[in-house]
């Protein structure tokens, strides 16, 4: 009972904690800390895939051993990952005994946790001990919980940040649109140490609708990506270039 009520109290202060928490590396921080309270594995690595999926990176890490960058297809080959839920090898020593090329000690218990949400693997957590058999059977649901808020965290907050991307991006140029131009435009005068150095220019495409009668709206949107391109290759770093609406462009500079 005792320990089922810490396991319990453990993912409500973690959950919590996750609530309110920003970037995913403090998550996966987050998980160690509960981990090492309710099991305290001698080494453990947290990975968690970059957003643009090509990596895992070791965010977190209990111990001697802080992990190494992986590809995905390095990740992918985690018995966990495989298998797509909590796998224990309670002695790696054991000649028959399942080895995973992510977490490999030589000896004792290694577990292998995907972390997964929204039909993606978004990463791994990887527990070891130098003892067989170290990982009690009641704690294995619990850290498949741990895990899979863990997972669900990080994908949530992935997901919100690209429907904002969607939101504030123009579908046709991959400019941003006028409501991104605004608010960046607002949120610059609103600095405290803006001292009116900025302008903003606003252009207009030219004969356009005559050009989209001639040649139809794909040719119509072709030329627009095409000026989308051109005014994105002139601006300088931190200055803004915009599809305001229609032909019209703006730039923030």
């Amino acid at each position: 009972v005792g320990d089922r009520e810490m396991a319990v109290e453990g993912l409500n202060f973690f959950t919590e904690l996750t609530a309110f928490t920003e970037a995913d590396v403090d998550v996966a921080r987050a998980m160690l800390t509960a981990v090492d309270e309710l099991v305290a594995p001698e080494r453990a690595i947290v990975h968690i895939s970059n957003r643009s999926r090509d990596r895992a990176t070791p965010d977190a890490h209990l111990g001697d051993d802080p992990g190494q960058v992986l590809t995905l297809r390095g990740l992918e080959a985690c018995p966990g990952v495989r298998r797509g839920s909590l796998y224990v090898t309670s002695d790696v020593a054991r000649p028959l005994a399942v080895r995973c090329s992510v977490h490999d000690p030589g000896a004792g218990t290694v577990v292998c946790v995907p972390l997964t949400a929204l039909g993606e693997t978004v990463g791994a957590v990887h527990l070891s001990w130098s003892t067989p058999d170290a990982l009690p059977l009641p704690m294995r649901a619990t850290i498949s919980r741990l895990a899979a808020h863990t997972a669900l965290s990080i994908g949530n907050r992935r997901l919100v940040h690209a429907l904002q991307g969607m939101a504030n991006t123009d579908a046709r140029t991959g400019l941003p649109n006028n409501r991104s131009f605004d608010d960046t435009v607002e949120s610059a005068l609103a600095r405290p140490d803006t001292t009116g150095g900025g302008a903003v220019l606003m252009l207009d495409l030219d004969h356009f609708k005559a050009f989209n009668d001639r040649y139809g709206h794909p040719g119509g949107d072709e030329a627009l990506r095409t000026f989308a391109g051109v005014l994105r290759a002139s601006v300088r770093d931190g200055d803004v270039a915009a599809r305001y609406g229609g032909e019209e462009f703006a730039v923030y500079l």
